[in-house]
Formats: C-alpha cells, sequence, structure tokens
C-alpha cells in the first residue's frame, strides 16, 4: 500500500483528484486531502507518505516551499506539482529539487495518473536495493563488522560505559558515526522466520543486507548503526542528523520528529525486505532515547515486546510503552555458558515461543541434572524468569489460584530431579496457555473496538492513520493485522459500512442525495453516485426509486 497526499487551495481539484485517485485498483492506494500547504505539513508529520502531488502557487506557503519541507522531514518522498502555470522556470526549479513530474491541470485525469504510478515505480524501484545486497556480500568478508558487532554487544551486555569518555576511541576506531555525548534511541529486530534449505552463510547474508538496507533508507534523514547477533536478530541505535532533518532549536521536538521519522522509514525497510529477501522483518522501537550507559536496560526491556504482536505474529512494528522494563537477573552460580541458555529460555517465554522453549527446557534440565552441583541454581534460574514472565504480564495473581506456586518456587518439594523439572514445565504450559488466551482476546477487541468505530463515525476521518492513532498501532501494521484477523481489507470493511448505511438514509428517510453523502463521508455527491453504482448496479436514486 502507498500513502498519497493531494495539496491545493481549490477544492473541487483536491476532491477530483482524490476521487481519481482512490478508483485506481492497482496499486493499493491510501489517498489523503490537503487545502493548505499548512494542512499538508500536518499530514506530513502525523505519518510517512509516499506521494504528494501539489500545486505551485498556494496562499502562505508555495510548494516549492513545500517540496524543501518534505525533503527535510521524509527524503524519499516524490513530489509530483500539479499546476495551471506553464512556466519553465518554476518546472527547472522544481526538478532540480528531485520532482519526479510537473504536470498541467490541463493536461487531463490520465497524465495524472501516469504521474502517479511513475513516482510509486519510483518508491518501489529495487535497483538501488540490490546493490546494497551486493554490498553486504562484500562487507560480511571484512573484518570491522565484526569488531563492530563485538563492541556493540558489550555494551548491550554490561552497559559499563562511562558516557563520552569510554565510547568516544571505539567509536573513532570502528568507524561507528555516532555521537557518545548525546542519548541514543534504540530499535530491535529479527527476521520472522527462515526459508528451508537455507544454509548458514545464506541466512548470515539475508540478515546484513536487511541491516544495509535499515542503514541506507534510515540513514537518509538521520544517523543510524546496525548490528546483527544471534543468527536472525538486529539492533539498531539511532541518533538524529542535526545538519539536516530534524534542524530546529527545541530539543524535544527533535526527538519527537526523529521518532515519527523512524517510525514510518521502518514501514519502508520491511516492504523493501519482504520484496527484495523474501523474508520478513518485525521491529521493536523505544519509546524514549536513553544515555549510552543505559542502553543495556533498554535492550532487555525491547526484547520484551516481540511478544505483544497481534494476528501470525510476523513483520511486527511496535512502539514500547511507558513504563515498561526489561531487567533479569542472572543465574547466580551456574557456568556462563548456562546463564546464557537462561536468557535464551526467559526469552522464549517472554516471546511466547512454546516449542522452541521446550526444545531448549529439556535437555537444559537434564544436563543440570547430571551435574548435581547445579541443580538448585538450574530449578531456581528458570522459577525466577517464571515468576518474572508471570509478573510482567500481569499473570501472577491468576497463577496463584490455579498453580502451586510454592512448588513452582520451592526444590526441597518435589522428590526427584525429574519430578522438578515436570513442575516447572507444567508451569511455562500454563503460562503460554494463558498468554495464547489474553492475546485472542485482545485481538477480538481490537477488531470490536475498530468496527464499532467506524460505524459510528462514518461523516468522520476513516484514514489509516486516524484508525492507527485510535489504537495506538502504526497503520500499515494496523491494516496488516486487521486483514489477518479477519480476512478483510480494513478499507473494504470501511466501505462496506458506508454502503449499507447509505443503503439504509435511501430507504428509511427523505434526505437529499448530497445530505447523504455528507452523512457517509464521502466528498462529493457525484464520487458517491459513482461508487453506488459500481457496488449496486443502480444510482442512489434508482435504488431509492426501486424501494418504493
Amino acid at each position: 500500500m502507498f500513502k498519497i497526499l493531494v495539496v491545493d487551495d481549490e477544492d473541487y481539484l483536491v476532491d477530483g483528484v482524490t476521487t481519481l485517485l482512490r478508483e485506481i485498483d492497482e496499486p493499493e492506494l491510501d489517498v489523503y486531502s490537503a487545502y493548505t500547504a499548512f494542512e499538508a505539513l500536518e499530514w506530513l508529520e502525523r505519518t510517512k507518505i509516499d506521494v504528494v502531488l501539489s500545486d505551485i502557487h498556494m496562499p502562505g506557503m508555495d510548494g516549492l516551499e513545500l517540496q524543501r519541507r518534505i525533503a527535510e522531514r521524509w527524503p524519499d518522498c516524490r513530489v509530483i506539482f500539479l499546476t495551471g502555470y506553464d512556466d519553465f522556470e518554476y518546472a527547472k526549479t522544481a526538478l532540480q529539487r528531485q520532482a519526479v513530474d510537473y504536470i498541467l491541470k490541463t493536461e487531463g485525469d490520465a497524465a495524472i495518473v501516469d504521474a502517479v504510478r511513475k513516482a510509486i515505480d519510483c518508491v518501489d524501484s529495487d535497483q538501488r536495493m540490490e546493490e546494497l545486497v551486493r554490498e553486504a556480500e562484500r562487507q560480511r568478508r571484512e573484518l570491522r563488522p565484526v569488531l563492530q558487532r563485538e563492541f556493540w554487544l558489550d555494551v548491550l551486555a554490561y552497559g559499563e560505559t562511562d558516557g563520552a569518555r569510554d565510547l568516544a576511541e571505539p567509536f573513532a576506531e570502528l568507524g561507528i558515526g555516532l555521537s557518545p555525548n548525546e542519548p541514543v534511541l534504540l530499535l530491535l529486530g529479527e527476521i520472522d522466520r527462515w526459508d528451508d534449505g537455507l544454509g548458514r552463510g545464506d541466512k548470515a547474508l539475508i540478515l546484513y543486507a536487511a541491516a544495509n538496507i535499515s542503514e541506507e533508507i534510515v540513514g537518509r534523514g538521520a544517523k543510524i548503526h546496525a548490528c546483527t547477533y544471534d543468527r536472525n536478530k538486529l539492533v539498531w541505535f539511532v541518533q538524529p542528523d542535526r545538519k539536516t532533518a530534524f534542524a530546529t532549536d527545541r530539543e524535544e521536538e527533535i526527538w519527537e520528529r526523529l521518532a515519527k521519522f523512524i517510525q514510518g522509514s521502518m514501514e519502508t525497510v520491511q516492504a523493501t525486505c519482504r520484496k527484495l529477501l523474501r523474508h520478513t522483518l518485525s521491529v521493536v522501537v523505544a519509546r524514549e532515547a536513553v544515555p549510552w550507559d543505559e542502553a543495556a536496560e533498554k535492550y532487555e526491556a525491547l526484547k520484551l515486546l516481540f511478544n505483544r504482536g497481534l494476528g501470525s505474529r510476523e513483520e511486527l512494528l511496535l512502539s514500547e510503552e511507558a513504563g515498561t522494563s526489561g531487567q533479569t537477573e542472572d543465574g547466580a552460580g551456574m557456568p556462563t555458558g548456562w546463564r546464557t541458555k537462561l536468557g535464551e529460555l526467559a526469552d522464549r517465554l517472554s516471546g511466547g515461543q512454546r516449542d522452541e522453549f521446550f526444545d531448549q527446557y529439556y535437555p537444559f534440565m537434564e544436563r543440570a541434572g547430571r551435574s548435581g552441583g547445579y541443580r538448585l541454581a538450574a530449578f531456581y534460574g528458570v522459577a525466577d524468569r517464571l515468576l518474572d514472565c508471570l509478573e510482567r504480564h500481569r499473570l501472577l495473581g491468576r497463577a496463584a489460584n490455579e498453580l502451586d506456586l510454592v512448588r513452582v518456587t520451592s526444590f526441597e518439594r518435589h522428590a526427584s530431579w525429574p519430578e522438578a523439572t515436570a513442575q516447572l514445565a507444567a508451569a511455562a504450559e500454563w503460562l503460554f496457555a494463558a498468554r495464547e488466551e489474553s492475546k485472542l482476546r485482545q485481538e477480538e477487541q481490537l477488531v470490536l473496538r475498530l468496527e464499532q468505530h467506524i460505524r459510528g463515525h462514518l461523516s468522520e476521518d476513516l484514514s489509516l492513520v486516524r484508525l492507527g492513532e485510535l489504537v495506538a498501532l502504526n497503520p500499515v501494521y494496523l491494516s496488516r493485522v486487521y486483514k489477518q484477523l479477519t480476512g478483510r481489507n480494513l478499507t473494504d470493511t470501511i466501505l462496506e459500512a458506508k454502503l449499507e448505511r447509505a443503503k439504509e438514509l435511501l430507504g428509511k428517510t427523505d434526505l437529499l442525495i448530497q445530505d447523504i453523502t455528507k452523512e457517509v463521508g464521502f466528498e462529493s455527491p457525484a464520487y458517491f453516485t459513482r461508487f453506488f453504482k459500481k457496488y449496486v448496479n443502480m444510482s442512489p436514486q434508482q435504488y431509492r426509486d426501486s424501494l418504493r
């Protein structure tokens, strides 16, 4: 899906072009309207826009200045100028600023549609991304990425940095283009699943390619460094590029803009990985930047967010909520390798990965049983992580009523090691089942809330951006999740609700067609009539007459 914004100070032109574009079947478009350049900037603050069609001559701010602002905010956005002035100098200036096209309003609908398709082709171009994949192959053979990876994992594992003093030297030595003096915004990502038959080298190449793609796309408006780890995971460190996109006197506004830019850019990263690499990528974004010495704690908190996904839990695009924390404790008294295994078990618990958890749990407990001296540490290490997960997901009170938590937390209550192993396994099974039950309720509530809002606000803004704001989900992710849960496109659900309401008003009231048009949220009676006839095979008036 591509987001298109139409901008002009002439209402009839905006409505007409919006209607024209919404009637295009392929590619799927999400079309927005703005009647001033300032209203356009408001949309650009709320969401990433792929293509803007704008007049040049508008009061308050002309199209060329709007294009400059767009380039600062969303560097990849393509701009098409639609104007009544056949002025070569304006066209020259527009094209010098990388506008995709310059169209006279007299050229007609076909020229507009062709220009939009051309712009979308630019947005969707694979050429540059294929170059990035080849570059990933070269980087994989170089030493620097390995050294960078080891450095980042040390920072995330221990968090023992004394601010700029500890970081300045390795940043310079490793070519890390971030500032040790500024806070950092963290993101985590993971390849959702690998295709069968892929070797270790192929997986590494895909992961490095995903890192390169993200650095290229986000790097157009911010400073970013990506680190790959654990075979299918990435962590990104991001700071604003104060020389370009986020220049402002207000520090708070800089970080707000960065957060929105990251959300929009990660939509593009996910789409590119899906199309070019044939693999899906999930991403979670920190709510706010943190000092470098708090990066390790923030990293642990973000790892817990992967379990919040809805639908198929693929291509997540989630933001951290206020007040989340991710600290976990090590299994005291255990060898380093075992503490790592405990951390992996905790990740599987938090991520709702039942099969993966038990694939690792039973070998871990069997080995601990053979070691004798590590039984206590293994038992309490797993029990501690179970309790931690129950508490984080607000299931501890319910578990106290349905589980024997005394046996879960008391090694001496078990007559044998197999019995203790089975007790913890039963508690983990209960946790996975309760989490799945909670997820299903959450999904049902999401669909119900959306559809109730749509039916009750047909005459208001029902754009994906607005609905995403309503349920606190990225609009592209929301659209994808809704289809996974219902089997229907969210836009089709909206149109069906509008159609049913229009039929009801035509049959049960004497409202004029133009009043019904407004009641069900269409821009013009002409557009409403074309829409109604497309689905009912008769005009609204003919439908009303047939009922009478």
